[in-house]
């Protein structure tokens, strides 16, 4: 506060006590909590009659019914107290009759304030007798004092109905703590503030040292990459959209519908589903198109129109539609025709999204609107891809990692190429599942990856690759009919493996790792399975190693079969790089370069003679320096290998 006196300390803990102000505003969708609202407030009962419905004295204004209508544009100057009434304008309401507010009231901004109504002291006792903690005149220790509704802003996270699983709801909404929430214009205006503990942040202090004149409207905008963008996404997510695209469980609000919709399109497709599984996988670091979070200003809910196109409270309804939202700024002036200042979900424009309503609201801080009211401050936060509501706020928490069981096998000799088996232990009905791996590379280089033995649909887009250099791998599966099956005792994938070095205890050397990827398995209603067992078996093959084979390789053929060899040089490159492989048979060969983000470069093909071949690749300067993969086809195997320019 900027002064003291005894009505201001009253008046504060008016507020404490349950007390809203004399002018504050009304029920929430018919009468938003605006002043203009407060006018339909007389005393004596009179009820109030409007288009939309008959409401008490205790449904409008204030709620109570002894405090008169009260809109805030009345005057009484100080320190005489004699009412001068109301503005042009704002002299009567649409009843006729006119407005005469109790200036001594100390809920109110009048000089003159200094008492407290019946029916207010009524409001205060029962506060204090249902939480006599609350009585701390007496204490030691004096808690924090509240700030008046506009100068804080609530940030929260909206997962009502939302289940996870068949039986475990989400908690309805969650305060966002560590949130910052930025304050801009566009004459260079700046500052801010970061969420408490219950997603409260501060508006008083910037905008009052220096005190906050400027011309434009000042732009609200939250932190978008608040928590990482793989953070609450997995598995269980791309199960759930799927489930929603095709019609055997629509998603349960508006709010995941938007956290479904990863590439940012304004829809909920399949490429959603394919954005994701290569955020899981390690292929992004980040959505290419979409931001960690988005946020919609609360500011927009207070539009009728805007609130019934977007939500319908009842039970799910399939034609709602966020995507479909419009919405128009009241603070921003209306454009000249055929010029318009309505917004839609798409993005577009600065500050950051100007003809957007997500992620930002513009308003004017020294207005009736934003001195009167949170809803302008205060925003719902949306976890993109996270439509499992499961994101652990404000940060992940540490979960143990789990071992696999390693059955006994004779040590593995230098250069032993060996097929591994990832089993399953545990009977349920599994539709989806995800496992991070890291892995000794000093140790084992993987060489092939190979399908299990289950009636899953084998894939290699649901094998992460991208840090195998690095010893860490991922991989998943969701079905994308919704099915399930038991996967107990069976191998969801098999990897061929050489040993880089003698190898007792592989176990030891193959681990599970969360912070790869967190495992999970999911049944077909999407409850998570937690007694799932994982076990390794290691199956011996050649000990003669795969010729001069450096490659990460990956083949759907058992390694009892021929596996052709490739071999990259000079690592690091320059401008060119040549493949040196050895064929069986004559062969149609197919090279295939990609950068780190799976995008293809170059591809080249020709066909060879049985024998020692090689093919060089050129052309390659241009391209900065890195990591690159290669995909190599031959006689129906291929192989993937990396390669590093410099």
């Amino acid at each position: 506060m900027t002064y003291f006196s005894g009505n201001t300390l009253a008046h504060e803990l008016g507020h404490y006590f349950g007390l809203p102000h004399t002018f504050q505003g009304g029920v929430s969708v018919f009468f938003p909590n605006n002043p203009e609202f407060a006018q339909y407030v007389h005393p004596g009962g009179l009820p109030v009659v409007l288009s939309t419905g008959t409401f008490a004295c205790d449904e409008t204004g204030d709620y109570i019914c002894d405090t008169p209508g009260d809109p805030r544009l009345c005057s009484a100057p100080f320190p005489q107290c004699d009412f001068l009434g109301c503005l042009p304008g704002f002299t009567h309401d649409p009843l006729g009759i006119a407005y005469t507010p109790d200036i001594t009231l100390l809920m109110s901004y009048y000089g003159c304030r200094n008492r407290f109504s019946d029916k207010q002291n009524e409001i205060m006792v029962g506060m204090l007798t249902g939480h006599p903690d609350w009585a701390f005149l007496n204490d030691s220790e004096i808690p924090n004092c509240q700030e008046l509704p506009y100068d804080e802003g609530l940030v929260v996270r909206n997962c009502e109905g939302v289940m996870i699983g068949t039986n475990q709801p989400a908690p309805a909404q969650t305060p966002m703590e560590e949130v910052e929430v930025s304050m801009e214009n566009i004459s260079n205006f700046s500052c801010g503030d970061f969420t408490d503990g219950n997603g409260v942040y501060k508006t008083f202090l910037c905008l009052t040292n220096p005190l906050y004149t400027g011309p434009d409207l000042l732009s609200l905008m939250p932190d978008l990459e608040y928590i990482g963008p793989l953070e609450g996404v997995g598995i269980g997510d791309l199960q759930r959209i799927s489930k929603h695209i095709l019609g055997i469980e629509p998603l349960e609000n508006p709010f995941v519908m938007i956290a479904a919709d990863a590439n940012n399109s304004g829809s909920v497709t399949t490429f959603d589903i394919v954005e994701l599984r290569k955020l899981i996988l390690g292929i992004y670091t980040n959505l290419p198109n979409n931001s960690s979070w988005r946020y919609i200003p609360d500011y927009c809910f207070e539009d009728n129109a805007f609130y019934n196109s977007f939500y319908d409270p009842s039970p799910f309804n399939q034609f709602v539609n966020p995507f479909d939202a419009k919405w128009t700024n009241p603070d921003e002036p209306a454009p000249i025709p055929p010029a318009t200042n309505e917004r839609s979900y798409g993005a577009g424009g600065a500050v950051p999204n100007a003809n957007s309503w997500m992620d930002h609201v513009s308003i004017n801080p020294t207005g009736q609107i934003a001195r009167n009211s949170a809803i302008p401050w205060s925003f719902t936060g949306i976890k993109v891809g996270d439509v499992n509501c499961d994101a652990v706020l404000p940060f992940a928490s540490e979960v143990p990692d789990k071992n696999f069981t390693t059955l006994g096998h004779t040590p593995l000799i230098t250069n032993q190429v060996f097929s591994l088996h990832i089993k399953v232990l545990g009977n349920a009905q599994i539709s989806a599942w995800q496992l991070g791996i890291d892995f000794a590379e000093d140790s084992l280089q993987i060489l092939q990856i190979q399908a299990g033995n289950t009636s899953e649909t084998f894939s290699l887009d649901n094998f992460g690759i991208t840090d195998v250099g690095q010893g860490k791998f991922r991989a998943l599966h969701f079905s994308e009919d919704g099915t399930g099956q038991n996967l107990n005792n069976k191998t969801v994938f098999k990897l061929v493996i050489k040993a880089l070095k003698p190898i007792a205890n592989i176990g030891q050397r193959f681990r599970l790792k969360n912070a790869v990827l967190p495992e999970k398995f999911y049944t077909t209603d999407g409850e998570e399975v937690e007694n799932i067992g994982l076990y390794l078996q290691v199956v011996n093959g050649s000990t003669n190693g795969l010729g001069s084979m450096s490659n990460l390789g990956i083949v759907q053929k058992d390694i009892s079969e021929n596996v052709f060899s490739v071999s990259a040089y000079p690592i690091p490159f320059t401008s060119e790089v040549n493949f040196d492989f050895f064929l069986d048979n004559d062969e149609k060969v197919q090279l295939s370069l990609y950068d780190n983000f799976g995008r293809m470069l170059t591809q080249h093909s020709a066909t060879f003679n049985m024998g020692p071949n090689s093919m060089r690749v050129n052309g390659l300067s241009e391209y900065p320096n890195g990591l690159y993969f290669y995909s190599f086809v031959a006689g129906g195997q291929t192989c993937f290998g990396k390669v590093v320019k410099k």
